[in-house]
């Protein structure tokens, strides 16, 4: 016990014995300075069934994180009486608007305006930490305040399911971010409360101007579509992830891809689409808009991560790598493209229906499920297709690229799970031609379920005539994208 540094206390239920156990044991572990992590869920429960949990949680000196789940005002109280140097904190809130029943979950106004209304204010329990916070995740009901503290420190801040966003919030009370991520943004999915989502997002434009208040420097950001757009940051991110492009439940318009790619001007650009027959759809023309227009900051690499769901069962690879082909032969100042395909049977439920279903409040819930029954017919397609002819015809297509990366990962059930192929293209410094260089990982399940085989293969080299008077050599970026 004495060498004990990380605590994770997750039981359900909780009771008031667990409570009391928790509690004294925090405060034989205080005097001690090790504890450096501590995490419980759900925190609410556990603090208001013993008081003397929360002078048990003040007492600890050595924290450097903590995480909250199933938190509420309580919780978020006790943390202003942590002596810790907290580094980071994650407290989950939970909210009236997520136990709605079925027959609410159309989102009444009334029912916003009071979860809006009594919504915790978690920043503002965070004053103690100015000099040491330096990430901070917050999850469910957050609305921001013009008073929130300054926290200079912080360089990574993710939010998700939180109210429309003031973005001169933001940038006050965290003025020097790194990374920012942003999720969902709770009252789009229902009723606006104040503004319609334009409306909002000229607001931030506005504000933003008017203060001259943004970020001065933010390499990296990502988050789903319509929360950045409502976000509306005025400058460049070099590195941008645009998570969840499916929404085709909430009305999310295609041409705000455009208006997001406008504001930051990405040099490198990742786009996570679900369902992947987006690309056929009216969201075609969105994505050959927003990519193929010039910015003073050319596209230089581009990700897409496709998850297949239940929408994408008769997609032919041929319709998809066609379809890619078409978005990317444009960009004339790509180096890196990268494509992840999933196929891991993921179905649409509407995320009301899941917000509104019995479960434990400290687990995230999920846009869809896994089906394990479920099979789509582009697996056995990906099984059969020569991946590296695939990459091939990407570096042809676009004369700028110096490296194609494909992935597709198949389920448990296939024989195969994952397949890596990466093909570099780099000028043959001898001759006046170019050389290609390929490598391909596969990594196969085993059958008896005691892990997987990975076979892998070398570097090959194949030379090709040179197709333009360059002469400069290409040294390959070894930041390779993860779209996981």
């Amino acid at each position: 016990m004495p060498f004990l540094r990380h605590l994770s206390l997750a039981i359900h239920p909780p009771s008031a014995e667990l409570s009391s156990a928790l509690k004294d044991l925090l405060l034989e572990l205080a005097p001690l300075g090790r504890i450096q992590s501590l995490r419980i869920a759900p925190s609410e429960a556990y603090i208001s069934s013993d008081p003397e949990l929360a002078g048990a949680l003040t007492a600890l000196s050595s924290l450097t994180h903590l995480e909250f789940r199933g938190a509420k005002a309580i919780s978020c109280g006790v943390l202003d009486g942590i002596r810790s140097p907290l580094e980071s904190v994650n407290i989950r809130l939970i909210e009236n608007w997520e136990r709605l029943s079925p027959d609410e979950a159309d989102y009444d106004d009334n029912i916003s305006r009071n979860a809006y209304d009594n919504a915790v204010d978690v920043v503002g329990h965070l004053h103690r930490f100015q000099d040491t916070l330096r990430q901070v995740e917050l999850v469910y009901p957050l609305k921001s305040a013009p008073d929130w503290p300054a926290l200079p420190r912080v360089e990574l801040l993710m939010i998700n399911y939180f109210y429309a966003p003031i973005t001169l919030h933001y940038v006050r009370a965290f003025p020097n971010l790194v990374h920012l991520v942003v999720g969902d943004v709770i009252d789009f999915w229902g009723n606006m409360l104040h503004t319609t989502v334009h409306e909002h997002r000229e607001c931030n434009r506005a504000q933003q101007a008017e203060y001259h208040r943004a970020w001065p420097s933010l390499p990296t950001c990502g988050g789903t579509l319509h929360a950045l757009y409502m976000f509306a940051l005025p400058f460049h991110i070099a590195r941008l992830t645009i998570q969840c492009i499916s929404c085709c439940l909430c009305g999310v318009e295609p041409a705000w891809l455009s208006a997001v790619l406008d504001d930051v001007r990405p040099s490198h650009l990742q786009l996570h689409i679900w369902p992947v027959t987006h690309l056929h759809s009216v969201w075609a023309d969105a994505f050959r808009t927003a990519l193929t227009v010039e910015r003073d900051h050319p596209l230089e690499s581009l990700h897409f991560m496709l998850r297949l769901s239940a929408a994408d069962i008769n997609l032919k690879v041929d319709d998809l790598v066609n379809k890619l082909l078409e978005l990317v032969r444009g960009l004339s100042s790509l180096t890196l493209f990268s494509m992840e395909i999933i196929c891991d049977g993921i179905l649409e439920i509407p995320y009301f229906v899941m917000a509104a279903q019995p479960e434990d409040h400290w687990s995230r819930p999920l846009l869809g499920s896994f089906d394990p029954g479920f099979r789509f017919c582009v697996e056995d397609e990906l099984r059969e297709t020569d991946m590296g002819v695939v990459a091939k015809r990407f570096l042809d297509a676009v004369p700028s690229l110096k490296e194609v990366a494909i992935r597709w990962k198949g389920r448990r059930q296939l024989p195969i799970d994952v397949v890596d192929i990466r093909l570099r293209r780099r000028k043959d410094p001898v001759g006046q031609g170019e050389i290609v260089e390929s490598e391909m990982k596969v990594l196969i399940h085993k059958e008896d379920g005691q892990g997987i085989d990975e076979e892998e293969t070398d570097w090959e080299s194949e030379e090709h005539e040179a197709d333009d008077d360059d002469d400069e050599d290409y040294v390959p970026d070894d930041e390779d994208y993860d779209g996981d």
